[in-house]
Formats: structure tokens, sequence, C-alpha cells
């Protein structure tokens, strides 16, 4: 018999299900088509439209959750509050990164700004198929997209070799995650017989339970990749390092928001009735995460490798609300994701603002002091370290509440190795925000040896003492200041010495830095507003800790 023509009837409601994708879709094309047009000038209006993009698209989505819209394409896209909650919270992530970005590509001097902003937003619908996707087949394709555009931006600055090495470790670790995600699908499939995600699969699986729990762990596997669990987080300090720090930001919120959404509707939603099957599985991925994050972060002197161990230390806390798998510990844990979204943002906008070119900056020596440079960048980066730390009343006090309380009745051993870990995290948090007003004595300022994670890019003591534009937190200066400089260091240190032997100074303060609108300064424009709204978030999220946890648990309640 001949084979019968499938047909597709496609509604307005399926469009009108994914219009919030469509408008991220319609913003890629139109940078990359405006790009074009505009004079190099006038480059700083494609921020401006990426913006307008993620705006509309979180317009769309809200419209969308308040319709009610019924599913789309077959059920292969939902657009229920838990895709609004999600969405919306890597949303504010993007935006955020993007605000970072107008200033650090200009401060760097980055040429193809149109292909890094469509890159940013072709990774973010990726994200938001993961979150909007209750198909295997959407959420793989949205694993595959968000990681093609991640691939390119963590090598964005192709001048700097540490950047390309962490473009290459990122791509090779990432493609084999994927692949694992992909073989879990398969196996799944024939223990389920379908790869839809609508709701529990309460089908009994009988002699096929083997093919479950083998599928369920190579999921397991390629989504705690992307989550930077441990034992795959080891890609994480290297290519947080290495990539340009606002494509740090949008790795350690985006992707982790987006990953994340895709574990609840997996583990919490499809299969929450066969948790026996994985909650042994993620236990232990939760508990070597907690641990192994916040050990390792102790040892670290690089702020962006340090915060890089501290989202793995993150992701280890929200997965104890994965593990204990009640709609309660889901809408904690999406709650977290919102206060993680705002503290970290905030806490890598700092970096971004003071990251030079050549990727130095951020070293703990480099930072000693910021406080008397520059007053609102530190007391912006203390804020968010206190938030990370769990220091009441900032939001993270209470996402960590939220969670640990309601794990705390059925998984007892994972809330006290919670609690344990987040106090051993207050150590380098807290060293960090002393670092920041501590006064700047060269004597106290460690010499960079060369080698090694925790001291490489330090700042020795003689450019402390001479004032060289090595320690500008700008672009390095020309060679031929650089020569000036070198040749009149002893008689700025007969002059300093002089001075402190005398008593005339008790320190030797740096260089100024000029802050001119095109150099961007440590904080300028979009990031003045980059970091008030992560600092409104990190203080408003905390005060509004009933109504977000009443939204979370509505989202949370539509995957069962």
């Amino acid at each position: 018999m001949p084979s019968q023509a499938v047909q597709i009837n496609i509604t307005l409601n399926d469009w009108t299900a994914v219009s919030p994708l469509l408008v991220i879709a319609a913003s890629v094309l139109l940078l990359l088509v405006v790009d074009l047009i505009l004079p190099p000038q006038h480059k700083v209006w494609l921020a401006r439209l990426a913006l307008l993009g993620v705006v509309g698209a979180g317009f769309s989505t809200v419209v969308v959750a308040v319709a009610g819209v019924k599913p789309g394409f077959g059920g292969m896209v939902v657009a229920d509050a838990f895709a609004a909650y999600t969405n919306l919270t890597l949303l504010a992530g993007v935006a955020l990164t993007i605000l970072v970005s107008s200033s650090y590509i200009r401060r760097i001097h980055v040429l193809a700004s149109g292909e890094y902003y469509a890159l940013i937003l072709a990774s973010t619908l990726g994200m938001m198929l993961l979150a909007s996707g209750a198909h295997f087949m959407v959420q793989f394709l949205g694993l595959g997209l968000l990681s093609l555009g991640l691939y390119i931006l963590a090598g964005f600055t192709t001048d700097r070799a540490i950047s390309r090495e962490a473009a290459l470790k990122y791509f090779l670790l990432s493609s084999f995650a994927t692949a694992f995600f992909l073989y879990g699908v398969a196996f799944l499939y024939g223990a389920s017989g379908t790869t839809s995600l609508s709701g529990p699969l309460t089908s009994s699986f009988g002699d096929r339970s083997l093919f479950l729990q083998v599928g369920l762990g190579l999921v397991a596997v390629g989504l705690g990749f992307k989550v930077s669990a441990v034992p795959f987080h080891m890609w994480t300090p290297d290519v947080y390092q290495g990539a340009p720090a606002p494509v740090t930001l949008f790795m350690a919120v985006g992707t982790k928001a987006a990953a994340f959404a895709a574990i609840f509707r997996i583990f919490n939603g499809a299969f929450s009735d066969s948790a026996a099957s994985w909650q042994p599985i993620l236990w232990l991925i939760a508990v070597l995460t907690m641990i192994a994050g916040n050990l390792l972060a102790l040892r670290q002197s690089e702020l962006k490798r340090l915060l890089a161990y501290s989202s793995v230390a993150h992701a280890g806390y929200i997965l104890v609300g994965v593990v204990t798998n009640t709609p309660q510990s889901v809408a904690a844990s999406l709650y977290y994701l919102a206060v993680y979204t705002a503290m970290n943002a905030g806490a890598f906008a700092v970096l971004a603002a003071v990251e030079r070119s050549d990727g130095r900056g951020t070293t703990l020596a480099e930072l000693r002091g910021l406080a008397t440079r520059k007053p609102v960048a530190a007391a912006a980066l203390g804020l968010f370290l206190f938030s990370l730390t769990g220091i009441p009343p900032l939001a993270g006090f209470f996402s960590k509440l939220a969670i640990f309380t309601a794990a705390a009745q059925t998984q007892l051993a994972l809330t006290v190795i919670g609690l344990a870990m987040s106090a051993v995290s207050a150590y380098y948090y807290l060293r960090v925000a002393v670092a920041l007003y501590a006064p700047l004595a060269p004597s106290l300022l460690p010499p960079a040896q060369g080698s090694g994670e925790d001291d490489a890019g330090g700042v020795t003591l003689l450019e402390e003492l001479a004032g060289t534009p090595t320690f500008s937190l700008n672009e390095p200066a020309p060679l031929s200041q650089g020569r000036t400089a070198v040749l009149e260091a002893p008689a700025v240190l007969k002059e300093n010495a002089l001075q402190l032997r005398s008593g005339m100074a008790t320190q030797v303060q740096p260089t100024s830095v000029a802050s001119s609108p095109e150099d961007g300064g440590i904080v300028q424009g979009p990031l003045y507003i980059a970091l008030g709204l992560a600092a409104a978030g990190t203080l408003l999220l905390g005060f509004l800790v009933g109504p977000m946890l009443d939204a979370a648990l509505r989202a949370a309640q539509t995957l069962r």
C-alpha cells in the first residue's frame, strides 16, 4: 500500500506559542542587516537594537503566559507558567549581558560588534527552546543552538591565546556532552516509547527499566556539563577565565538557567514518578558539586576562576531542590535561579569593568584597594559577594533558606552538607571583599611569578611603586609611553623612597585612570545601568521572597 502523506496543520495558536522565540529570531536577522548599513561611528545602536529585541521577547512572554496559550506544534513547544518564569529569568541575564557588553567592546575596540550581539541572541534563542521545549528533539535543538554561539563567543577576542584556548576546550567538551545527551534520549525513547515531555510518563517500564536508568544517567551527564556539575565541571574555570568578561557573565547566568530549566522539565516533570531511577545519581552529583566547588574556590586568587568554582557550588545548591523532587523544592530552586542571575551577573559586570584587553586586572592583587580608586565598583562588588555568601537581608540569604527548608524534611543529609559548604564559602567571598577595602601598601602586594593559576597576572612591586601604565585598568599604553615609564622608574622609586622615609606618605597611590566616554573607565553609561539593575535585583528579590516563591510554585506545578 502506498504510504499516506502526513498533514501538518499550523494554526495561529502555534505561532502565538512561539512568539517570544520569533521576536529573538527576527532580532538576530535585523542585527545582521543593520550592521551592514550603519557607519562605524553609530555601531552603538546595535546594542540598543539587541536590547530592544530582548525587551520585546520578555513582553511577548508575559502576554502569552497571561493569555493562557495552548501548546503549539503538536505539543512540542509550550507556553506554560514554567516556560514564562524561566524565560524571563534568562532574558534578564541576557539584558544585563548586553548592557555590560556595550561598554566593554567599545573599550577594547571590538570591530565585529554586529556579529557579537547576533551570536548572543542566537544563543538566547537556543536557551529559550530548552525552557519551552516539551519534546526531546526540541530540547536537543535548543542545546545545539546555544552551544554554537558560545563556541565563537568564548574565543571572540582572537588576539588573546587564553581566549582561543577557552573556545577550543569548550567546543571539544561540549560536543561530547551533547552526544551523551542524544544517546540518553535514544535510551529513554526505548524505555518510554515516546520523545514527548508533556506531563509525567507513567507507563510501566517493566523489563525496560535498565534502559530508563541508563538513559536518565546519560541525559544527566549532558545537562550536568552545561550547569557545571561535578565531575563535569573541569572546563568551567579555564573557559570562564579565558572568555571575555561579558561572555563569561552570559555563560554563568544564561546557560545555567536554561540547562536547569531542561533538568526540571525532564526529571521533575516527565520522569518525576520514576524518581527512584535517578535520585541516587543526582544525589551523588549534588554532594560532589557542593563540596568540590567550595573547596576548590578556597585557593583561587584570580577572581574569574574563583567565581567559576563558586558557580559550580551554586549548581550543587540548586540540585538539592531537584533531588528533593517536590513542587516546593522546585519552586525554591527556581527562586534561587532568579536570585543567582542578579547577584552573579552583577559580580561579573564589575569584572568586565576592570578587565583589560590583555585579560589582566582581575586578580586579587590587582583588585586590592579598588575602593580608593573606584568606590562605586567596589561597593557594588562587595554587595554581590555578601549576597553570594548568604548574608541577610540580601536575596542570597533567602534563596538558600528557601531551598534548604524545602529539602530538610526528606533530604536531611543534603541539607546539612549544603549548610556546611555555604559556611565554607564565606571565607573566599569575604576575603575578596576585605581586599577591595585594604590599603594599597606595596610591601603587602605579592610579586607576579609568571606561572600558576593563583598568581597569574599579579602586579609587581616595581609596577606599583613606579605607577607604570601596566597597572592601568584601561587599554595598555603605547610602547613608547611604556619605554619612557621604565626609563623614569628609578627617579620615581627614589622620590617615593624619600617620601616614605620622611613620613610624608604612608602609601603610594596608583596612576589615575582616564574615564572618557569612549574608553569607559571602570564604570560608564550602560555599565552603570547594569550594576544598578543587578544591585536592585539583589536587594528587592530578598524583600519580595513571598511573591517570588508563589510565582515559582505556580510554575513548578505546571510540570506535573
